[in-house]
């Protein structure tokens, strides 16, 4: 070897290790002959001649290590910072450029990231989908690596994608596999399961996004989710459900995107927020933690000075003649379409009225306000005075609900399908249209399903009576359709990590889980 060949690659060496955005040193062969490095720009030409690269960088004591048909010189260790399952895709995160090799077995991708520690726990992790059955993670952190078992349910082929900037790095395996067709959801002994599979639609294929939860009612508390500035503001549901100790989430309610309030019943901790619209289908969880089906008809109501009066509209502002609760849930400035009698109720006592044009609410107290007619009403209402407020529901119920949410339309009841858009008014168009969906049913043994269908270049989506049958087969005795398009999202956590599937639209109420 010359000595002007030996310092060309001392010096080539020492330029690719500065570099920072790399920071490792991938030389593309064990033995490279300097003429092929000749003819790149700005590479001198001088006489040239083979150089075992391997027991060079040994003898200039740089810590290399071999990966296949490449050698890495080690910098600092990455982390691998999440590991994200998909239908058709996993995705690795880490802090940097590290070196990856896989190897398939019959049943199984085994990868190995050198030069990488982790923060994740190592465990089974219990995810399911058309082509995966579960995965294992091992860190070693003496030799700097992080093994990655994925359990396949058949051979599969892949493509690995990279993509790297100066302190992050991606590795997708991209799987190429048959759709197959949708398989039951079994109940497990573990909290919950979730898998994601294919379902034929009349349009093709599309992903179905299922989590069950066995005897939901001994394992968690059912809860909407709500926008801690209101009801009259949004959030996505991976902001919604960061409150309570939310395990599982699913958008819920429709909403009006002009006033932002959530259309169909609401009710929380046992107070009516929102009355239903059309007696559409919803969902109610009693105070025995009973989950009900049905169709309701809400009206709410305040005692006070001996009578009862109805209301004529509750967290929405008044229309000329009106009687309007705006509850501690509200979360929005109100004009009033003319002056008002506005009665503020903190404590179920009348702490002042004032007569006003508009307002904010201050979020701690109820206020009764009416409008033109409407004001005679609260003629005999003076400071001091107790009101009680409270709705009534149509059918009643064997017992009181505590929580409840309207969207539509019903699915199944009784294990077969009922859907009628119509009967609950939903436009034809909606009901027939292909759109993610999201929905949520109990099965006969107790176990709650929550369903996210998606859509997009890859996938059909579903029409309603689509979703029916596939709830239906899917063991669902109960089963109500939820808001839908852009705002169909469903999350879940598997120990420290959130996996959050479908739409990142704000929404107006999500239905959390909570554990017992």
């Amino acid at each position: 070897m010359t000595r002007q060949s030996f310092i060309f690659v001392c010096l080539l060496i020492s330029v690719v290790v500065a570099v920072p955005a790399v920071g490792v040193l991938a030389v593309n062969a064990l033995q490279t002959p300097m003429s092929t490095l000749a003819g790149w720009p700005g590479v001198p030409r001088f006489p040239t001649s083979a150089v075992p690269l391997k027991p060079l960088a040994q003898q200039m004591s740089l810590p290399l290590v071999q990966v296949g048909g490449h050698l890495y010189w080690l910098s600092p260790p990455r982390h691998l910072r999440e590991i994200l399952p998909g239908s058709n895709a996993i995705r690795f995160e880490l802090s940097g450029f590290a070196p990856v090799d896989i190897e398939q077995g019959a049943n199984s991708l085994n990868l190995t990231f050198r030069n990488t520690l982790t923060l994740l726990p190592d465990q089974n992790w219990p995810w399911r989908s058309v082509w995966l059955s579960g995965a294992q993670t091992i860190t070693d952190p003496v030799r700097r690596q992080v093994r990655v078992r994925l359990a396949l349910t058949s051979p599969v082929g892949y493509r690995l994608m990279r993509y790297w900037s100066k302190d992050a790095s991606v590795i997708e395996i991209k799987i190429a596999t048959a759709p197959t067709k949708p398989t039951p959801l079994a109940a497990v002994s573990d909290a919950f399961e979730y898998q994601a599979v294919y379902a034929d639609t009349a349009a093709g294929k599309t992903t179905v996004h299922a989590v069950s939860v066995p005897d939901v009612n001994a394992r968690y508390h059912l809860v909407p989710l709500l926008s801690p500035d209101g009801l009259g503001t949004l959030l996505p549901l991976s902001q919604l459900l960061k409150q309570g100790g939310v395990a599982l989430a699913i958008n819920a309610n429709f909403f009006d995107p002009l006033s932002k309030m959530p259309i169909g019943l609401l009710i929380q901790n046992s107070r009516l927020e929102r009355v239903d619209y059309a007696r559409r289908g919803a969902l109610g969880v009693d105070v025995f933690g009973n989950l009900h089906f049905w169709h309701p008809n809400a009206r709410g109501w305040i005692k006070v000075d001996g009578q009862t009066l109805d209301l004529d509209g509750l967290n929405r502002p008044p229309r000329t003649n009106e009687l309007v609760l705006l509850s501690s849930a509200y979360g929005r400035s109100v004009a009033l379409p003319e002056a008002a009698t506005v009665v503020r109720v903190q404590r179920r006592i009348v702490r002042s009225i004032e007569q006003a044009s508009t307002f904010r609410p201050d979020r701690q107290s109820d206020y009764l306000i009416a409008t033109g007619a409407a004001r005679v009403r609260l003629a005999g209402v003076q400071p001091g005075t107790p009101v009680a407020i409270g709705y009534s529901l149509s059918p009643a119920m064997p017992a009181p609900m505590k929580y409840a949410w309207g969207a539509g339309p019903m699915l199944v009841q009784g294990g077969q399908v009922v859907l009628d858009a119509g009967a609950e008014s939903f436009d034809p168009a909606f009901a027939s249209g292909r759109a993610a969906r999201s929905a949520i049913g109990l099965t006969a043994n107790g176990t709650l399903l929550l369903v996210m269908v998606a859509q997009d270049r890859d996938n059909a989506g579903m029409t309603l009576a689509e979703l029916a049958q596939w709830m239906q087969t899917h063991g669902a005795s109960s089963a109500l359709a939820l808001d839908g398009g852009g705002s169909a999202s469903l999350s879940f956590r598997q120990g420290v990590q959130w996996y959050h599937l479908g739409g990142t639209r704000p929404v107006a109420v999500g239905l959390g889980l909570v554990p017992r």
